[in-house]
């Protein structure tokens, strides 16, 4: 398994997280934003990896087992909305979470399982995406 990019040592904010740790792939070029991510991740409990490329994630989703894939629309290379489809068709179990600062309706018209996270977000919207499907979340 890789190593996580960025952990949280203490949660002084006594932030409520999921009954269950998630194995969280991230994938965000922007490598503060990256970061970040990461962080409020481990704050709420989860295990984030992060990568930068969609041609970097390819492999750990192959190899690793991961319950959520948390992406950006616009990378380099392959998009985040290539790699969802990938995903979706590849692995079928694996929880999609898109980032996006195009107007949700716009990637609910593709018809890939996920669940929309729209751009900028912060703690609460994360939190609201990962408990939005772990209730049985809807395709977009």
């Amino acid at each position: 398994m890789p190593q996580p990019i960025a952990m949280v040592q203490d949660n002084a904010l006594a932030l409520q997280s999921l009954p269950d740790p998630m194995q969280v792939l991230i994938v965000e070029d922007n490598r503060n934003l990256l970061t970040i991510v990461c962080e409020l991740l481990t704050a709420i409990g989860h295990v984030p990896f992060g990568v930068t490329s969609a041609e970097e994630a390819l492999p750990l989703l192959a190899s690793n087992k991961f319950n959520v894939l948390l992406t950006d629309v616009r990378l380099p290379g392959m998009s985040g909305i290539d790699l969802a489809k990938k995903v979706n068709q590849d692995f079928p179990e694996l929880k999609v979470i898109i980032a996006s600062g195009l107007a949700a309706d716009a990637v609910q018209k593709l018809g890939l399982k996920a669940q929309v996270l729209p751009k900028p977000y912060d703690l609460n919207d994360l939190q609201i995406a990962f408990c939005a499907w772990s209730s049985g979340y809807k395709a977009v």
